[in-house]
């Protein structure tokens, strides 16, 4: 009996500049545009992290430092698992 081998492709799109340059356009549309929040409860939690005058209605403007610690606080790795509890390939 072989032992079974799991392939996993390797895709890449953009080199590690672009990657940046995405990144921070996308920090600059979080903190001028901003998202929009439809929870209620939601829009008053970053209200009251980030201050009033970033909830403008439903749109809620992300400051880049929230975003940048946000990502650095974040697991590199979440372990997904099916219904019998067996974890996926990592």
């Amino acid at each position: 009996m072989s032992a079974t081998r799991i392939v996993q492709p390797r895709l890449t799109v953009l080199n590690p500049v672009q990657v940046e340059q995405v990144h921070d356009y996308s920090l600059k549309i979080l903190s001028t545009t901003g998202i929009r929040v439809e929870s209620e409860s939601a829009r008053k939690l970053f209200a009251g992290t980030i201050g009033r005058q970033a909830a403008n209605g439903d749109c809620v403007q992300i400051p880049a430092e929230l975003v940048e610690w946000a990502l650095q606080a974040a697991p590199s790795k979440v372990d997904v698992y099916d219904r019998k509890g067996t974890c996926g390939p990592s």
